[in-house]
């Protein structure tokens, strides 16, 4: 019990050394507060995964939908009419998705389908995710969670 108290005490004192008061005049700048993580999953998808992206272009927003891999190509109906697609805002945005996603897992991007579009519809991805520097970024932070992250152009 003296043991704990005098560690915690030597704790306290560290703490208090390590410069924690704010200067006189210093600007405080809080970080923004993030929202947690949703926990990895542990197991990869039996045939990977596959992610769609799309913007409707009577309102300029963006959407992606994943779902699971097969080995039959999609079709545009299917890929539009999924349920669980969402706004794609970021790049943060599909970091915070690959982080959900399984060690190991194998995640293809594809941004056209088969099949007939309405005329509203455009597959691609936005100009904030079409260079070669963002697309480099997220595949080399798939990699850093050991995910295979492929993604594909129109053909």
């Amino acid at each position: 019990m003296k043991r704990m108290i005098i560690t915690m005490m030597l704790g306290l004192t560290m703490l208090a050394a390590c410069g924690c008061e704010s200067q006189p005049g210093a600007e405080v700048v809080k970080a923004p507060v993030r929202e947690v993580l949703p926990p990895r999953a542990t197991t990869p998808a039996f045939k990977g995964l596959e992610i769609y992206s799309w913007q409707d272009t009577d309102t300029g927003v963006w959407y992606m939908a994943q779902l699971p891999g097969t080995n039959r190509n999609k079709f545009a109906g299917a890929v539009l009419e999924w349920s669980t697609k969402t706004e794609l805002r970021s790049l943060q945005q599909v970091k915070d998705m690959l982080h959900g996603f399984a060690p190991g897992e194998t995640v293809s991007w594809n941004t056209w389908t088969e099949g007939e579009l309405p005329e509203n519809i455009q597959w691609g991805v936005p100009e904030w995710m079409a260079t070669e520097d963002a697309q480099g970024e997220l595949i080399d932070y798939a990699t850093s969670l050991e995910i295979n992250l492929y993604i594909a152009t129109n053909p």
